[in-house]
């Protein structure tokens, strides 16, 4: 019997300074180490001598931002993504979660491989320096448990998923970014950008490196965090965190903004990958993963079209089109104030803001959270184009487990993010650190679990949070199609 552990979306960061609500959920006290450290002890005692590997499914370490914490953008560096800065900000990562390195060690002393597949904040892991550093850590973490162990042997173990991992025995791991509009890249294989410049960044990560990495008082794992209601709730945030401070919120956004849309409409222009080069990538993807190259290509066509290719999108996610109106607004009422009489000069002013009113209520927003609904015909077609009944995302932070269609299974893993709803970080929103177990025999799934870890105990992840007792191997017996839908509806995408 082999087994399978997939985590996703452990968001592991750089420590904060102690400033109060500023970023506090990223300060050491809100960091998993501990409980991931415990679980792993326990899994560790539950298979025994058995074979099995972990995933890490995607946004394992956040790199996007990963060096920057000053509120102003004119004092953070410039974070396009290339090879130093993300390596710097992993290795950063790595030595603050000494204690969670430690249990991966022991986890790569006795697995058969440790896999991680690339997500859409940990896209760095592309980079040769950002994987050797990753493996000396883990190698070094490794001997530290077993000196005999070889070095090249442990090295080995650990693999790099680009896009999607396939275990062999039936089960296909992929974050899911390429399914969500602004988080998507046109090319999950070719990250990089052929301009020397880095990544290439999705709307969302260009977003919190440019904008959220420097307001510290929104956490972007919480969507309700920043996403405050319209005007009346942002005014309401500024008067209790910002009003009288040194931090401008305005200017933050502002500047912010302006540089995101800069990035986002001069990386459109950067030079696409030959067809030579894209053909050769999805060559070796499909031999990485037991594929044709045409089921490759037809796992690539279900992705979405990315949000920033489009300027206009970008400009109004980013409120950029409604500055824009409004300061030509009061230029045009300006100048015609200063050349005709008053009444002329109210009746532009009243027409302006008819037009801006009118435009708001005419131009369409994105949706970003409709992708969501699609996501089991996406795990369904996956599992028909290879063949695999079981489906694992993550990148929702929505821990789910339900039935496809012709008896397969979509799970989604959930989030070990430091979630909260307020800076105080005093209502956390999604604290289930949950994962997945499958167990598979002669090349098949017998059970594939959506557990959680939950008062230093596993427990089936369920809306009535059931738990196993202590001691007890929790799939076995279990029929893994036997699926009752159980999603958390409180989650919030990264």
């Amino acid at each position: 019997m082999k087994h399978t552990f997939v985590f996703s979306d452990l968001h592991l960061a750089v420590e904060a300074p102690d400033q109060g609500v500023w970023m506090r959920f990223r300060q050491r006290r809100f960091f998993v180490d501990g409980d991931f450290c415990r679980l792993v002890d326990q899994l560790l005692a539950q298979v025994e001598d058995a074979p099995f590997e972990v995933v890490f499914n995607g946004d394992t370490f956040e790199l996007d931002g990963a060096n920057a914490y000053n509120h102003l953008a004119s004092e953070r560096p410039q974070d396009l993504g290339n090879e130093s800065s993300e390596a710097l900000g992993l290795d950063r990562i790595l030595r603050d979660h000494s204690d969670l390195v430690t249990a991966l060690g022991r986890l790569l002393a006795r697995a058969d491989r440790i896999v991680f597949v690339t997500g859409n904040h940990d896209l760095g892991l592309h980079w040769p320096t950002s994987r050797q550093i990753l493996r000396r850590h883990l190698v070094r973490a490794a001997r530290a448990v077993d000196a005999s162990l070889d070095p090249a042997a442990l090295r080995a173990r650990v693999v790099f998923a680009p896009w999607f991992h396939r275990t062999g025995d039936g089960v296909y791991v992929e974050h899911g970014q390429q399914y969500d509009p602004a988080s998507a890249t046109p090319d999950p294989l070719l990250p990089g950008r052929d301009d020397g410049r880095g990544l290439w960044q999705s709307f969302g990560s260009a977003g919190y490196r440019h904008v959220l990495g420097g307001i510290g008082t929104m956490n972007p794992h919480n969507n309700r965090s920043y996403l405050l209601g319209g005007v009346i709730g942002y005014l309401r945030h500024f008067f209790r965190y910002y009003l009288g401070r040194r931090r401008s919120l305005v200017r933050s956004w502002l500047v912010g903004s302006i540089r995101c849309a800069r990035h986002m409409i001069a990386q459109r222009r950067r030079p696409e990958p030959g067809t030579a080069a894209r053909w050769d990538e999805l060559a070796r993807q499909a031999g990485r993963a037991g594929l044709t190259t045409h089921q490759v290509r037809r796992l690539r066509g279900l992705g979405v079209r990315p949000l920033s290719d489009s300027p206009y999108a970008v400009l109004r996610e980013l409120w950029l089109d409604r500055v824009a109106l409004v300061t030509a607004a009061l230029v045009v009422t300006g100048a015609v104030a200063l050349v005709a009489p008053g009444w002329i000069a109210l009746v532009v002013m009243a027409l302006a803001l008819g037009g801006l009113i009118t435009y708001e209520r005419l131009a369409s927003d994105n949706d970003l959270d409709a992708y969501q609904d699609g996501l089991e015909g996406k795990a369904a077609r996956i599992a028909r184009v290879t063949g695999d009944p079981v489906v694992l995302f993550g990148h929702t932070h929505r821990p789910c487990r339900v039935r496809l269609p012709h008896g397969g299974t979509l799970i989604n893993t959930g989030s070990w993010a430091p979630s909260f709803a307020d800076p105080e970080c005093t209502r956390p929103v999604d604290s289930h650190r949950t994962f997945a177990w499958i167990r598979s025999a002669q090349g098949r799934p017998q059970s594939a679990t959506l557990l959680c870890w939950q008062d230093d105990r596993i427990a089936a992840f369920a809306p009535s949070g059931r738990d196993f007792s202590e001691g007890s191997r929790p799939l076995r017996g279990m029929n893994p199609f036997e699926l009752r839908t159980s999603c958390d509806a409180t989650g919030n995408q990264a």
